[in-house]
């Protein structure tokens, strides 16, 4: 039971790890108040340079955790020999962690293409 609970506890936080670095969870209330609005979706609010710089940051952050978390788990599927079940619980959890590794790259792609767009240099 014990080891069960902390397995899934590792990928409840790879979870939250996986999600962009300042990106909401739900509808944003700027989206309901422009879709009850007659002339539709407003075009999103430019951001400050200082706020870019400070996602890309984050998103730095959470790629360069991800990646060691995925190094841990590399190391940790060396190991596992011939051990069936952790074979398969450690690939599933890479598989995971390299999924989430691919969102946050995208993440900083987008961001980074924002800052250019308004100046702001990486």
């Amino acid at each position: 039971y014990e080891a069960e609970r902390r397995a899934n506890r590792g990928r409840r936080s790879l979870a939250g790890a996986a999600g962009a670095p300042g990106e909401r969870k739900g509808p944003s209330r700027a989206g309901a108040r422009s879709a009850g609005s007659p002339t539709g979706a407003k075009a999103p609010k430019q951001r400050s340079a200082s706020t870019l710089r400070r996602l890309l940051q984050q998103a730095d952050k959470a790629t360069a955790r991800l990646r060691e978390r995925q190094e841990a788990l590399e190391a940790e599927l060396a190991g596992a020999g011939d051990d069936r079940v952790a074979l398969a619980r450690v690939g599933e959890e890479l598989a995971e962690v390299q999924a989430a590794i691919a969102a946050a790259e995208e993440e900083w792609l987008a961001l980074a293409e924002e800052a250019e767009a308004v100046g702001v240099s990486i």
